[in-house]
């Protein structure tokens, strides 16, 4: 039997429950309709470009939402993206074509759009590589016992934190302090109020916990220049014992001293035993000022953010280099012909140039591309396991010019 799967924008609040039902099952959730509140809150955060549902013979049998931001890259320059979020079948109508529908959907309204990249958190790993998505980065979760979480002698703790615990007041101060702190944080992307509205809420939703409260922490001149998300897990009801975790959600500064200051404060709160930092870059580097950096124990290690390249030219144009060097690249993509290479990459003295034609150095499909695009993989290391082929030479060149330090993450989850 032939079957005809068709995509299109979700029609209404009552379509989009309908949506939400399927995606939960697709997940394996609980089948919730949402409250009036969460409805409205999601609609004030979600694009309606990227809201989407597959239909089959008149029936929502899948979807996908979406959020817009901009993208940091490597030096602090900044392109539109699109999230791609809540992408699911019903598992009794998988293997009718309605995800990569759905895909090629959302990708053709991204490059409609003016996006340069589309961005993912991947269920499973095995599943976007298709559609040119690559990983960019992974993070990581750690546990610390608070006895054992303190810094050498030569940290400097300055500054101070202020407790945003009214979270409507905080959806505002966040906004604007959040673009301030993450402004040269390769990965990391803009958020707006509706962002926050999304994460600082009474009950758990699908952006964060619920009830988190937030440390700002702002420099000797007042300004804000770091912050974290937190929560803290009590003690059995029927114990009397202090025995809390503090489960750390975000936490990221514009340098190391304002991360150090924000550690020094989680670590002692009163009445915490310990500190779970759930979404962590793989190499912190607050891990190296610790009096004993084995503590900090690693408890799970995922890949994280999935970069898809949709402007070639323009994402290379976005980012700073560390050095200077030329490197020709073949880029092989069959949905977007248009990111086909070669395209000569030069950097000279700061200056970029992005220009079509001339010889191949090096090939890369797509998805290869968003993974080191970033700088979050050697280029080396991909060619050491025989993934991205050519010349010796070029391979190196372009390993030399796409290293990016601090290496990227982003704290936001979509």
């Amino acid at each position: 039997m032939v079957v005809s799967v068709h995509v299109r924008s979700t029609d209404g609040p009552e379509e989009f429950m309908q949506q939400w039902r399927v995606v939960s099952s697709a997940f394996g959730e609980p089948v919730e309709d949402q409250t009036d509140e969460q409805l409205a809150r999601n609609q004030r955060l979600l694009d309606p470009r990227y809201t989407i549902v597959a239909v089959d013979d008149g029936e929502i049998i899948g979807g996908s939402v979406g959020v817009t931001f901009d993208l940091v890259m490597p030096g602090g320059g900044r392109v539109p993206a699109n999230g791609v979020a809540g992408v699911g079948v019903a598992p009794n109508r998988t293997g009718r074509g309605a995800k990569r529908a759905i895909m090629e959907e959302t990708l053709r309204r991204a490059v409609d759009a003016g996006a340069a990249a589309s961005l993912l958190m991947s269920s499973e790993a095995p599943l976007y590589g298709r559609y040119g998505y690559g990983c960019a980065f992974c993070a990581a979760s750690y546990e610390i016992a608070v006895d054992r979480a303190g810094l050498d002698s030569a940290a400097a703790i300055a500054g101070s934190i202020d407790l945003l615990t009214d979270r409507v007041a905080a959806r505002s101060i966040m906004t604007e302090a959040y673009d301030q702190i993450i402004g040269g944080l390769a990965g990391q992307t803009s958020r707006s109020e509706a962002w926050w509205e999304c994460i600082l809420t009474d009950d758990a939703d699908w952006m964060g916990p619920a009830k988190p409260t937030i440390a700002l922490h702002r420099n000797a001149h007042g300004e804000p220049d770091g912050y974290a998300l937190y929560t803290i897990e009590g003690s059995p009801s029927d114990s009397w014992l202090a025995n809390g975790t503090v489960m750390v959600r975000e936490l990221v500064g514009v340098d190391i001293d304002a991360e150090l200051a924000l550690w020094t404060f989680l670590t002692s709160i009163p009445l915490a035993r310990r500190v779970r930092w759930q979404v962590a870059p793989v190499e912190p580097r607050l891990q190296y000022r610790l009096v004993d950096p084995r503590q900090l124990k690693i408890t799970a290690k995922q890949d994280m953010l999935w970069l898809r390249p949709l402007d070639v030219p323009r994402l290379l144009r976005a980012r700073s280099y560390l050095s200077d060097g030329s490197v020709g690249l073949a880029i092989v993509d069959d949905f977007l012909p248009s990111n086909a290479g070669p395209w000569q990459l030069s950097v000279h003295e700061g200056e970029v140039d992005v220009s079509p034609g001339g010889a191949a150095d090096v090939e890369l499909t797509i998805d290869q591309l968003g993974t080191v695009l970033l700088g979050g993989t050697s280029v080396l290391m991909l060619a050491d396991a025989g993934v991205v082929t050519g010349s010796q030479d070029g391979i190196i060149a372009l390993d030399r010019l796409l290293r990016s330090t601090p290496a990227p993450f982003s704290v936001s989850k979509f």
